[in-house]
């Protein structure tokens, strides 16, 4: 894991301006993909999908199912090992709308 900072006037400025409708982290999080053309992976509905996918338009969002299959496409990750965290994830309630990795890869 690798901790972001910005010292970066411009990036903080626009991390103020969306702060406006979203939590501090989340802010952060969007304006360093948005001023750095990042990707941004998230899970979440509502207002923070509303905005990222205003700010960066929605080839630069993505899911966790779409995280692990770029992972499974890219040789880092086996099907297996990707079942696995899909059953794990499973356990915490978060659910995909397939039975396996092999269905959607």
């Amino acid at each position: 894991m690798r901790i972001e900072e910005s010292t970066d006037l411009a990036e903080i400025a626009l991390a103020t301006d969306i702060r406006q409708v979203l939590d501090k982290g989340e802010s952060a999080a969007l304006a360093m993909a948005q001023h750095r053309g990042w990707m941004i992976a998230c899970d979440e509905a509502g207002m923070f999908i509303r905005e990222a996918s205003r700010r960066l338009g929605p080839s630069r969002i993505m899911n966790t199912p779409g995280l692990l299959i770029g992972a499974i496409r890219a040789g880092a990750l086996s099907l297996a090992d990707a079942d696995k965290l899909k059953n794990h994830l499973e356990t915490a309630r978060f659910r995909m709308r397939f039975k396996s990795f092999a269905e959607v890869v």
